[in-house]
């Protein structure tokens, strides 16, 4: 059975897992905003609401990146091979730059429209604009942020896949690097690496308990003779 791999820090699984969600929300009020058939008013507010956790994305993404150079990464583990190290890598860069890139985009669409409504946090601030008003510039940004924001979800895809594909097939333990039980249990004082089955994808829990050849000790019974 392989060795369990190391884990990531309890700040790093807690805003994998917040940005993953979030960007779910955004990518959905994208997607209902531009095709859903909504009324003027409603569609309206889906836009508002996509702007401004759009927006929120670059201070979530900033937080990752602080959480991550003051806890640097886990080593990949060791049944990696150099192209999979490479392949990871890659992915990881490409969706940091892509988490960079489609909320700019956004700001920068925004900014340069024609009618610039700008960017409300929920009433508590605006952002200022980044860009003088210009339609083509407007359009050109928008076409980008609607490819870079498709390709972000291929990629979160083809992670994804390869995280199952590790996990079920390779057994390397990848869930346990970034899960919160295995963060729990590091917190809680249990020995660290010892992630349980299922997250370790071991066949073990589905085996019968070994027989080392010592005698079971049976109860004596108390002598009731006399």
């Amino acid at each position: 059975m392989k060795a369990p791999a190391a884990r990531w820090s309890r700040g790093v699984i807690a805003l994998h897992w917040l940005s993953a969600a979030w960007l779910a929300s955004v990518f959905a009020l994208g997607v209902v905003a531009t095709r859903a058939d909504l009324d003027a008013a409603r569609k309206f507010d889906l836009y508002q609401t996509h702007k401004a956790l759009g927006w929120l994305t670059l201070a979530l993404l900033a937080a990752r990146l602080a959480v991550r150079a003051a806890r640097p990464a886990p080593p990949p583990a060791s049944s990696w091979s150099a192209a999979t190290r490479a392949a990871s890598m890659a992915v990881h860069g490409a969706l940091y730059a892509l988490l960079a890139a489609i909320p700019l985009l956004g700001w920068l669409r925004v900014s340069s429209a024609i009618v610039p409504i700008p960017i409300s946090l929920f009433g508590l601030a605006t952002i200022p604009g980044i860009a003088p008003v210009d339609a083509g510039l407007s359009e050109a940004a928008s076409r980008l942020h609607a490819f870079a924001a498709w390709t972000l979800a291929a990629l979160v895809a083809l992670h994804v896949a390869a995280a199952v594909k590790h996990q079920l097939l390779d057994r390397d333990a990848i869930f346990a690097r970034i899960g919160f039980a295995a963060a729990a249990r590091s917190a809680s004082g249990d020995r660290p690496g010892r992630p349980k089955e299922w997250l370790r994808g071991s066949p073990d829990r589905f085996a019968a308990p070994a027989d080392d050849g010592a005698p079971a000790r049976r109860r004596r019974r108390p002598d009731r003779r006399g």
